[in-house]
C-alpha cells in the first residue's frame, strides 16, 4: 500500500483525477443535503400554515358559540347586538384557503361548508340585529342560527381530521 500511494503522489495525474472524483462526490453530497433542507422547511412551512388555518377556524367556532348566546339571551343582544364582526373578519381569512393548500380535498369540502355555515349564522344575526325586534329574537330565526351552528360545528371535526398533527 505505501508504494501505490508513493506512485499515486509522484503522478500528479492521479493526484488530479483523485481530488476531481472527490470534489463531485462532495459537490453532490451538498446538492442532496440542501434539497433534503428545503423539502424539510417546505413540509415544517405547510404544517404551520394548515394549523394555522385550523386554529383560525376554531376560533371562529368560539365566535360562533357567543353569538348563539348572544342570540339567546334577548335583553343582551338588544343592548349589545350580535357581536358578529370578529366571526366575519375569520370568515374573510377562511375564504383564502385553497385546495391545493391543504393536504386532502375532503378538507378543502369541509372548511367550504363550515364557511357556508358561519357566514349563514352571521347572516341571520346580523338580519334580526337590523330587525331590532322589541319583544328579542324570532324563534324561526334563532332555530335557523342554531342549525347552522351545529352544522359548522360538524364541519369543523371533519376539517380537523383532515388535518396532520
Amino acid at each position: 500500500m505505501g508504494k501505490f500511494l508513493e506512485q499515486v503522489i509522484a503522478n500528479p495525474a492521479w493526484v488530479q483525477a483523485i481530488g476531481s472524483i472527490l470534489a463531485i462526490l462532495a459537490a453532490a453530497a451538498i446538492a442532496a443535503w440542501q434539497h433534503w433542507r428545503d423539502v424539510a422547511m417546505r413540509k415544517a412551512q405547510d404544517r404551520r400554515y394548515r394549523r394555522t388555518i385550523l386554529s383560525i377556524a376554531e376560533q371562529a367556532d368560539k365566535d360562533a358559540d357567543d353569538i348563539i348566546n348572544r342570540l339567546k339571551d334577548d335583553t343582551f343582544f338588544r343592548h349589545e347586538g350580535a357581536g358578529t364582526p370578529p366571526l366575519r373578519d375569520k370568515i374573510k381569512i377562511l375564504n383564502t384557503v385553497t385546495l391545493e393548500s391543504l393536504p386532502a380535498p375532503e378538507g378543502f369540502t369541509s372548511l367550504y361548508h363550515l364557511r357556508d355555515n358561519l357566514q349563514a349564522l352571521v347572516s341571520v344575526a346580523e338580519s334580526e340585529e337590523r330587525a331590532n325586534h322589541s319583544q328579542g329574537v324570532h324563534p324561526e330565526s334563532y332555530e335557523c342560527a342554531y342549525e347552522a351552528r351545529k352544522e359548522a360545528a360538524k364541519q369543523l371535526a371533519i376539517f380537523a381530521r383532515s388535518i396532520p398533527r
